[in-house]
């Protein structure tokens, strides 16, 4: 029983160890130092979430050394309070001894600094931010120490140890007076390695590296945290279109391009802009975009439409430019096809006129490319030379039918051509239709008035000059003035 005690007991005190070692990496201690004299310390601490938008609440937790209780050593504990409620993951904290600012290193960035819009608080253990008791900065002993983050239930979420107090990882060999530790990878997941750190120093004179209080510790370092804050993402859809055919000298439908920000920052756009040796086939419209800011789970849209000139094939990018740092400009590929439509012109008609009064030609085209312009060949001799112009007169002075003829030309010099017939009626008075007023018309139409024949339909048209829907003793009158210059 005895021995197996002696067995049982180690290995119970190893998993004690490490389940006190065990650490919930929502935190890291990323750098400290021991300032440039006296209790000049200060510790930086990290927010690294769950990831980029994730934030910790910090209430209730504590940051301690080896000795830290509430009678010595250093204890801070957060304030239950509601700036600690949701800290961003990207936050930068550094705690430092309010109580020595004086041996704080040249180099410490300004301070107090409570304003967390810019991912960094420098504090002093003193703040209002922290608990007022316990609240103790005994200063980190230059021999050895430990540096701890406990959360609100009192759970290791990350130390550190160095010189002759080895209980926490990674264990660095010393960090005496004048020196500081730093962190120089990226992620949780090397934290806990001792060549991961460096021991550096608070004054610059004394050697290199120097210590970085509220900024990343090397590149990879700074470039880790960055990657931790929150920030816009961009996102945009459609990211290409095909305008299709599109008739030249007009537009298209319209094209909306929807920008949103899924990320958990506001999303800062530049004027958006057409690229390419195309872009002034393109153009955009109600722009809601350019130089607007759109917050997270928002989203805005500008349209595109295409505006051919020419025939062929056409292509434009627009470029829609923003404070994404993984993606600072997306750029949507846009293409659409010119085309001319077979051009084609109406002559109008069929057109009715009398012999001797003018008589009015309309032509119409579409298709191809305006303007137009119009030729009339109205004798039938094959050439477009007789009048100009899409609405023309022309008088015929017998009665026939007759077919004219119109050409139409675009601007990009495509023709077509199309006919109308035309009738001449034989004019008012020309009651038999052979062409003359004579004595023979007027004889017809005095018989007719009198009752004394019946004149065709068309005959009886030809006699009633007057228009009054009868032939009577008023056309024969008409007809004397026109015939003998009167029947008096």
């Amino acid at each position: 029983m005895f021995r197996a005690l002696r067995i049982l007991v180690p290995v119970l005190l190893a998993f004690s160890v490490f389940l006190f070692a065990q650490e919930s990496l929502l935190v890291v201690i990323n750098e400290f130092g021991q300032g440039k004299g006296g209790n000049g310390e200060w510790v930086e601490l990290l927010v690294v979430g769950t990831g980029t938008c994730s934030t910790v609440d910090l209430r209730n937790w504590v940051l301690r050394d080896y000795q830290g209780n509430a009678t010595g050593g250093v204890y801070v504990k957060f304030a239950d309070i509601e700036v600690w409620r949701a800290v961003p993951a990207g936050t930068l904290i550094v705690i430092y001894n309010g109580g020595d600012t004086e041996n704080l290193p040249g180099h410490f960035p300004s301070y107090p600094d409570a304003d967390f819009s810019d991912f960094l608080v420098v504090l002093p253990h003193t703040h209002t931010y922290f608990v007022t008791s316990p609240r103790r900065w005994e200063g980190l002993a230059n021999g050895g120490d430990w540096v701890l983050l406990l959360d609100a239930a009192g759970n290791t979420v990350d130390g550190i140890s160095y010189g002759d107090k080895t209980g926490q990882t990674p264990h660095l060999s010393a960090v005496g007076a004048r020196r500081a530790a730093a962190y120089t990878r990226a992620g949780t997941a090397g934290i806990n390695t001792v060549e991961n750190w460096v021991v550096g120093y608070e004054v610059s004179d004394e050697g290199t590296p120097l210590s970085t209080p509220g900024a990343g510790n090397t590149t990879e370092n700074a470039n880790w945290i960055a990657s931790l804050r929150p920030r816009p993402t961009v996102s945009v859809s459609p990211l290409s279109w095909d305008f299709g055919a599109v008739n030249v000298g007009t537009e298209s439908l319209p094209l909306t391009v929807t920008v949103a920000n899924t990320g958990c920052a506001n999303l800062s756009l530049g004027t958006l802009y057409l690229s390419g040796s195309d872009a002034a086939q393109f153009r955009i419209q109600n722009d809601q975009c350019s130089n607007q800011t759109i917050p997270p789970g928002g989203s805005r849209t500008v349209e595109v439409v295409f505006k051919p000139t020419s025939v062929g094939t056409k292509t434009a990018t627009l470029v829609i430019p923003s404070n994404d740092p993984e993606r600072p400009q997306v750029e949507v590929s846009l293409t659409g096809t010119g085309v001319v439509p077979t051009l084609s012109v109406d002559a109008g008609g069929p057109y009715t006129g009398r012999v001797g009064v003018a008589i009015t030609l309309r032509a119409s085209a579409s298709g191809g490319l305006p303007p137009y312009s119009f030729a009339w060949d109205l004798d039938g001799d094959g050439q477009f030379g007789d009048a100009q112009g899409d609405e023309v007169t022309s008088t015929w002075y017998a009665p026939g039918l007759y077919v004219v003829h119109v050409q139409v030309t675009d601007s990009l010099g495509n023709t077509a051509t199309d006919t109308a017939e035309v009738q001449i009626l034989p004019a008012k008075g020309d009651v038999n239709g052979d062409g003359v007023i004579d004595l023979v018309d007027l004889r017809l139409a005095y018989q007719a008035a009198l009752g004394l024949i019946s004149l065709t339909p068309e005959q009886a048209e030809r006699a009633d000059l007057n228009d009054d829907g009868r032939v009577d003793v008023d056309d024969v009158e008409l007809l004397c003035l026109l015939i003998l210059g009167g029947c008096g």
